[in-house]
């Protein structure tokens, strides 16, 4: 076996570490768009098919409605 130089190993070396890092990094990427796509997929799935109906019909009688006559308590 050929025996390298201490520039060459520490070189080696170097590179080697920046290798793993770079791959631990690709893994907490990889885990972190995992994590939001099932965030997505459990809130897309949880959504109220009537949500819109109920909004627009609070929105017509607060916002856009006119309030007709306020009794006074007395």
């Amino acid at each position: 076996m050929k025996v390298a130089d201490e520039s060459q190993l520490k070189k080696l070396r170097d590179e080697r570490a920046k290798e793993i890092k770079m791959w631990a990094i690709f893994r907490e990427i990889l885990s972190y768009v995992f994590y939001i796509m099932v965030i997505s997929a459990l809130t897309y799935d949880s959504k109220d098919p009537n949500s819109y109906r109920s909004k627009d019909e609070i929105s017509k009688l607060f916002v856009r409605g006119k309030l007709e006559k306020v009794s006074k308590v007395q």
